[in-house]
């Protein structure tokens, strides 16, 4: 383990490689630790610093924020079912100039609220279209075909 730092590097003998494995080579050393035990030994003090203010030892093991709420779970498990048949019905891209299999779902006017699953704005498109030419390159082309409605 190296640092940027004008302070010259001290080399010696680990005293956990020492312990372990009988390993007397010299290498750089910090508080009288090779890089890899170094790092092992301030994680434990850390830890026992924690332990001694009385805080969680394993971080982040509050609250997790789920991913999507109740209400949008049940949004979302209505456009699964939609979607499917919907692109059955629809197997070639709606994109013009284009004749490529669809196996994407394009929301006109996005996909807030009960938008997500409401067939009268969707559109069958292939992977090159949808994201490429109605999200990404071609945008203004794709308001004025009426491929992206304003909300």
């Amino acid at each position: 383990m190296s640092y940027n730092s004008t302070i010259k590097q001290k080399t010696g003998i680990c005293i956990d490689c020492l312990e372990q494995n009988n390993d007397e080579t010299e290498k750089n050393i910090i508080a009288k630790r090779c890089g890899i035990h170094y790092k092992k030994f301030r994680a434990e003090v850390s830890k026992s610093r924690r332990e001694q203010k009385g805080e969680p030892t394993i971080k982040n093991t509050a609250y997790k924020i789920p991913n999507a709420t109740p209400k949008r779970l049940k949004q979302l498990a209505l456009y699964r079912k939609k979607r499917g048949p919907y692109l059955e019905a629809n197997p070639i891209c709606g994109v013009h100039d284009c004749n490529n299999y669809s196996n994407q779902v394009h929301h006109k006017k996005g996909r807030t609220g009960t938008l997500v699953h409401n067939e009268k704005y969707f559109m069958a498109c292939c992977g090159i279209c949808h994201p490429g030419r109605i999200h990404e390159r071609e945008v203004d082309w794709a308001k004025e075909h009426g491929y992206l409605l304003l909300r």
